[in-house]
């Protein structure tokens, strides 16, 4: 990475690319350990900055220890193996302090030029412009937080993590979440990495039902029992007006609830580009289906 503004991939003459191998589909593939910079003579003063590698069945892996090369299982695609170094200093184009950041789309290896984060405080809003123009946010005033976007766009890529390079910034620079917090007059490099969106629709359904059902026991031997107690309460409440009067508004509240998160869910896969169905929407032949039952034969 050469000592310029923003950050960008560039080559390192010692480094000698290694010639392509061929790897048998669907058998495991860890990538090579990373040269320590010390051991490379153009370099010897600059620090390891993270492992990027694309092409894997589970998608693009990074890993920011030098003793730990990322892995994976191999698919059709080529895969490329990419170890980035950072040069020393840290400061600004003017010399003042303040943090080098970038986003990294672990999808192509490249970084991207999207903007992806916003800077507080920040008065002027120069300092946001600066962050995702230059990839340099100064700290020269005082503690500053940048936020990394959820999702950043053309890249079409979510947000996973910010790391910040080993032996850079101070104490004062910490990570959590999509903020990264830069303490006053301090120097960090600092990457935010996107990529494909990790969370599984299928497992937030089944979390969102056992958070939902977490405080309702329910006891095997007497769900019919139970109900069968409640429909005379329901029954005297609807005929005094008040369905919940007897059974209590907690019920309903609990029901809007899960309808909420549902609706959260349903438009989390619509940014994913998939369909949501919901019963009422299905054809004809798939209700007539679903109410027979399917056997599988």
């Amino acid at each position: 990475m050469p000592g310029v503004y923003p950050p960008g991939l560039g080559p390192i003459v010692c480094y000698s690319q290694q010639p392509p191998n061929t790897y048998v589909t669907g058998t495991p593939f860890t990538a090579p350990f990373p040269f320590p910079p010390a051991g490379l003579p153009c370099i010897p003063d600059y620090r390891f900055a993270f492992q990027s590698v694309t092409g894997l069945v589970e998608g693009g892996q990074i890993s920011t220890n030098i003793m730990a090369p990322c892995s994976g299982t191999v698919g059709t695609s080529p895969i490329l193996v990419t170890n980035v170094y950072i040069p020393p200093g840290g400061t600004g184009p003017g010399g003042e302090s303040g943090a080098i950041i970038d986003a990294f789309n672990a999808e192509t290896g490249q970084f991207c030029d999207d903007t992806f984060v916003t800077v507080s405080p920040d008065s002027g809003g120069n300092l946001t412009s600066s962050g995702n123009v230059y990839g340099w946010v100064s700290s020269q005033g005082g503690d500053e937080t940048i936020t990394a976007y959820t999702h950043i766009m053309p890249s079409d890529m979510y947000f996973h993590d910010w790391q910040i390079v080993e032996g850079t910034g101070t104490s004062a620079d910490n990570a959590s979440g999509a903020a990264l917090t830069v303490g006053a007059g301090t120097n960090p490099y600092a990457f935010a990495f996107y990529g494909r969106q990790q969370k599984s629709f299928y497992k937030d359904i089944k979390d969102l039902m056992k958070e939902w059902l977490a405080d309702k026991p329910v006891t095997i031997d007497s769900p019919r029992k139970d109900l069968a107690s409640e429909l005379p309460k329901w029954k005297d409440a609807a005929g005094e007006g008040d369905p919940w009067k007897n059974i209590g508004g907690p019920v309903e509240q609990t029901i809007q609830g899960l309808v909420d998160k549902v609706s959260n869910l349903e438009q989390q896969i619509k940014e994913m580009g998939q369909s949501f169905i919901r019963i009422q929407e299905r054809p004809v032949v798939g209700k007539e289906i679903a109410a027979q039952g399917f056997k599988p034969q």
